[in-house]
């Protein structure tokens, strides 16, 4: 840090024969910055602490300041976080992504991706030249299909019914949607 470097880029090409032609730019310079501290804390997690998604998410932050390499811990709750992504520069970025399905849990070479109905846990940790910030460790749960569905009216089988039945059935509380289908005669035709 604070190291005043000089340089120059030199482009060539054949001349045509066996020789080269060359051009060279002027000389520039720079000067690294001075740091002084840690890096900053990061912000703008996703998804958000103890959030609940169906699918394996795409973990993404903003880096603090002075973050020059970072690495993604990540785990089952309860268990011991493991390193996903090892220290990996940010190449000034203001911030990174991580996509969870490429994360092998137990040694799973072709693991399909995350369990549903289980909750996870994750965090970042940045560098630079004065030391380590570790983020605070984010947890989110992987929900997984609606329990079985189960027509209760009118009863299967039943006759009888009224041409101006009430359709009804069970339902699970993590459900959003639903899709009734209906079909006269052959239910082959669902």
């Amino acid at each position: 840090s604070n190291t005043a470097y000089s340089w120059k880029v030199v482009a060539r090409c054949s001349d045509g024969g066996t020789g080269y032609l060359t051009t060279g730019s002027e000389v520039a310079s720079f000067t690294t910055r001075n740091v002084t501290e840690v890096p900053g804390t990061i912000s703008g997690i996703t998804p958000a602490n103890g959030a609940e998604v169906y699918s394996d998410p795409q973990l993404s932050w903003t880096f603090g300041e002075n973050t020059e390499s970072y690495k993604v811990l990540f785990a089952r709750e309860g268990e011991e976080l493991f390193i996903a992504k090892d220290w990996t520069n940010t190449k000034n970025a203001g911030g990174a992504t991580f996509n969870t399905s490429a994360i092998k849990l137990d040694g799973e070479y072709d693991d399909p991706g995350l369990d549903a109905n289980t909750t996870y846990q994750w965090q970042i940790v940045t560098k630079n030249s004065v030391g380590e910030t570790e983020s605070e460790v984010v947890t989110f749960t992987k929900l997984g299909a609606p329990d079985n569905v189960t027509p209760t009216n009118p009863v299967n089988g039943e006759t009888g019914v009224s041409n101006d039945v009430t359709l009804t059935w069970n339902f699970d509380a993590t459900t959003t949607h639903y899709r009734v289908l209906f079909a006269e005669g052959n239910p082959g035709q669902l």
